[in-house]
């Protein structure tokens, strides 16, 4: 989550742009790394070429790009938090990836001085209020032949369909951080929405697929994860009762992983849809 569209909806972006919100990141990219690196080998992103990833957050897909383009290739990452940039550029040195380079922009006002083989993006056009929009601009950006890859949650389930034996505490928590977020700007159903958004910003139909994580059992990374954003939306969830559980980002997350483990159950997150498209050539 990085990139929100506009100046207005960045500095609403109801999960702010903390260290403890970075934290989080760290987390999520744990639970979805393996997903993005085989959509982004499915579209085709490899050695040598030149990728934009858009709303790149703290870097974790502009780093993923980069090993898949290697040292002859490049990789810029945008993104419309100053601290997220500085964050970026230090992981980035860290790790030797001297082929990305990290650019403090809102995606409508960017304006690059060359095109790109591949514009790529991760929970990021749910954010954007007309991804529509947002994908006729990206398109270009494109060289001709290029690929266009995004992923995006898709949350048609309700409370009570995330896990089996039914872990009723987990569901509680994770349902009122989809309602808050929803209630703050997140295209609930983006992942589904993704083929028609190609479709209407004039590129062709999109190849598609859906990955979900999914665990029980006492290492699963999503209690931490899902405390983690639990934490940070506190004042915005609805009443669930909740409002004492979400102070204490530790216990949150030993009682997530208790209810779960409790009854022996398998709980699911969110399925993650990606859609990839590669431009006609000429």
């Amino acid at each position: 989550m990085g990139d929100v569209g506009d100046v207005d909806a960045a500095e609403a972006y109801v999960l702010g742009f903390s260290e403890h919100e970075q934290h989080r990141l760290a987390l999520q990219d744990r639970l979805f790394a393996r997903f993005t690196r085989a959509l982004l080998v499915e579209a085709g992103v490899g050695p040598g070429m030149s990728v934009l990833d858009v709303g790149a957050g703290v870097g974790d897909v502009s780093m993923l790009a980069a090993e898949l383009v290697g040292a002859a290739g490049s990789v810029t990452g945008v993104e419309r938090s100053g601290a997220y940039v500085r964050a970026a550029r230090r992981r980035a040195a860290d790790r030797g990836l001297a082929q990305i380079d990290f650019v403090e922009a809102d995606l409508f006002d960017f304006a690059p001085p060359r095109s790109y083989d591949a514009i790529v993006g991760r929970f990021i056009l749910e954010w954007i209020p007309d991804p529509t929009a947002a994908l006729r601009r990206l398109a270009g950006l494109l060289r001709p032949g290029g690929v266009l890859a995004f992923q995006d949650y898709d949350h048609p389930l309700r409370e009570g369909q995330h896990s089996y034996p039914v872990a009723p505490f987990f569901e509680r928590v994770l349902a009122g951080c989809v309602d808050a977020l929803a209630a703050n700007g997140l295209h609930r159903r983006m992942g589904a929405m993704l083929r028609g958004c190609f479709i209407d910003a004039g590129l062709p139909a999109p190849a598609l697929h859906v990955d979900a994580a999914i665990g029980g059992g006492p290492d699963w990374e999503a209690y931490a994860w899902l405390a983690a954003g639990a934490v940070s939306l506190a004042p915005h969830f609805a009443d669930r009762g909740l409002a004492a559980e979400l102070t204490d980002l530790e216990a949150l997350t030993e009682r997530l992983r208790a209810d779960v483990t409790a009854g022996s159950s398998v709980a699911q997150l969110a399925p993650l849809i990606g859609a990839w498209v590669r431009t006609p050539s000429g």
